[in-house]
């Protein structure tokens, strides 16, 4: 069972990224968390929903680029560098 929201370091997991890349979505605004500490505490208790994981790992058609099939390269006779007479 998943859990409803997610810290800093399950959701870098999640998403196969580092800590700092996911402050780097939420301070862009990429990424929707919420801060949870107390006023005058220094450390960050940012919790990130589901969905949020969910949104960022979901992959559409629209997303995800289709290459062009590339035609298998033609290979000579001559050896690279030989001359040929």
């Amino acid at each position: 069972m998943s859990p409803a929201v997610y810290t800093i370091d399950q959701a870098a997991e999640a998403l196969q990224l580092s800590r700092a890349t996911v402050y780097r979505l939420i301070a862009d605004g990429s990424l929707r968390a919420k801060d949870l500490r107390p006023r005058k505490s220094k450390r960050s208790k940012m919790r990130i929903p589901v969905d949020e994981i969910r949104r960022l790992t979901k992959v559409t058609p629209r997303s995800a680029p289709v290459a062009a099939p590339v035609a298998p390269r033609q290979v000579s006779n001559t050896a690279a560098g030989a001359s040929t007479p």
